[in-house]
Formats: structure tokens, C-alpha cells, sequence
């Protein structure tokens, strides 16, 4: 997990959302001993909090307090917490709360197809490809929330790299602006759109869980963003499309990687 430097900058501020976001992405996959591992030390703990507390240092949001519950939680073993997983989110797309945003209706005709190219097109605008081996899909929450986490990232880079990082000032606001552009429409168009509806069910069924209160972090983080962004949520509640319609599925990541999506300089080096 990304440590956050002590210092109050604009940076700090992303790098603080990227960490949110890690957590809860990593947190929504499929347990194993290294995500919990990675979730669960101490350290990891820490900087959650401080995370947190820079984002809302207030506290208005409920935000920390959501981390603290979360954070006092006894260390769970892996394969109880996967049994869990397995009970909220099923083994299929549709399971007791569904992590896929293009199982979700929308006002306006539904094109699944359309909508996981567009992800797909997102992660590819920032050198990023999903991890074919795995077979798990580009909208699920915890793909979405790794990519919001990158961006993150790349933002604090930007604002904070100078020339001993070979980057011009020009290119720094190119890739500051491209960045910040990319999450303000991501939220708007895809984590955003769904994300309200998935987390205020998860944190219904899990009431008090990781799970659930990894749901409730997410919702508050989106509602952050939504205010800093000036972008509108999706509603509190959402119908799932028609099941008559055709399925689509695209590879992302899952199981014991944290990152599920990688460059792609790297992924002709993985097996297929």
C-alpha cells in the first residue's frame, strides 16, 4: 500500500484518495492471505487512517469513523472472509449484491457491450490492460476502484515530480490535466454511475463486515468526489438489466494479484 507523506499539498491530497481506493479494490476481491496481509498489518492500518484524515481531517463525512470501525475489526482468516465473499457476491454475475456496473440498468438504452468497451478504452488511454489469465471483468467495483487509485497516483506524480524525475513543467500540467480529466469523467460516466447503489446494498447485507464497511468507506470516498468533482451519483438504488440480454464478458483481475490491471509493456510477459 502507498504510504502519504506528512505535509499538506494537493499531492498529498491524491496520493490519500489513491489509498482509499487501493483498500477498498483490494478488499472487494476474492480474500486471500496476501490481499488481507497487505490490508491488515499495522502499517497498512496507519496510513489508512491518516488517509482518511486528510481527505475529511473534519470529520463531517463519516469517513474515519468508517476506517476506525473497519481498522478494530479482529484479523479475519482468509478462507472464512472468501466463504463471505462467496455468500454476497455469488459465483456468477448475479449474486446476492452484484460488484458488475454493467449489470446495472441506466435511463437511456443499455449497450453492455458498448460500456465494457469504454472501460476497457479508459484503462488502454493509460497504458493499462486487463489481466487475461484471470477472466474476471473490466466493470467489476474492485477494477474500477484500482483504476480511480491509479489515477490517483498519477495525479500525485504529477504535482509533485520535478526535473530530478525527467519531466518538464509542460508535461507535468499535459499529464496533470489528461489525469484529472480522466477522473472527473470516469466518476461521471462508470465507478460513480453505480457505485452509490452497489455500496448502500453491500453495506446493508454485511452490516458491520469488511465487506460492508469497505462499502461504506466507498460511498463516502464518491461522495467526496462527487462534491470536489461538482459530478452527479448514480441513484441510491438501481435495477439490474434484463438477464435476457446478452452477456458480454472481459478479462480483468482477480484472485491473488493486487494489481489487476497491468501495463502493456508488461503483459507479453505474463503466460496466457
Amino acid at each position: 500500500m502507498v504510504g502519504i507523506p506528512v505535509r499538506d499539498s494537493e499531492d498529498v491530497d491524491a496520493l490519500a484518495r489513491s489509498v482509499l481506493y487501493e483498500t477498498v479494490a483490494l478488499g472487494l476481491q476474492l480474500p486471500t492471505r496476501e490481499t488481507l496481509g497487505r490490508i491488515e498489518s499495522n502499517e497498512a492500518r496507519q496510513t489508512l487512517a491518516l488517509a482518511a484524515d486528510t481527505i475529511d481531517p473534519e470529520g463531517a463525512s463519516g469517513l474515519a469513523d468508517a476506517v476506525l470501525r473497519l481498522t478494530r475489526l479482529p484479523r479475519a482468516r482468509a478462507d472464512d472472509l472468501a466463504v463471505r465473499h462467496s455468500q454476497l457476491f455469488g459465483h456468477t454475475a448475479r449474486g446476492l449484491v452484484c460488484p458488475y456496473e454493467t449489470e446495472y440498468a441506466t435511463d437511456a438504452l443499455f449497450r453492455q457491450p458498448q460500456e465494457l468497451a469504454d472501460i476497457a478504452g479508459y484503462y488502454a488511454a493509460f497504458g493499462l490492460k486487463p489481466r487475461a489469465e484471470d477472466g474476471q471483468r473490466v466493470d467489476h467495483v474492485s477494477c474500477e476502484c484500482e483504476f480511480a487509485g491509479f489515477l490517483g497516483r498519477k495525479e500525485a506524480f504529477a504535482l509533485s515530480a520535478g526535473p530530478e524525475a525527467g519531466a518538464s513543467s509542460e508535461s507535468r500540467l499535459e499529464m496533470l490535466d489528461t489525469t484529472r480529466k480522466a477522473s472527473r469523467s470516469f466518476l461521471k460516466d462508470h465507478l460513480g454511475r453505480f457505485g452509490t447503489a452497489f455500496g448502500l446494498k453491500l453495506s446493508r447485507e454485511d452490516a458491520g463486515g469488511v465487506h460492508g464497511l469497505l462499502a461504506e468507506i466507498l460511498v463516502t470516498i464518491l461522495q467526496l468526489e462527487s462534491e470536489r468533482l461538482d459530478v452527479a451519483l448514480g441513484a441510491a438504488t438501481l435495477d439490474l438489466r434484463s438477464t435476457a440480454e446478452d452477456e458480454v464478458p472481459m478479462g480483468c483481475g482477480s484472485g491473488e494479484q493486487l494489481i489487476q490491471l497491468q501495463t502493456r509493456r508488461n503483459a507479453g510477459q505474463s503466460k496466457a
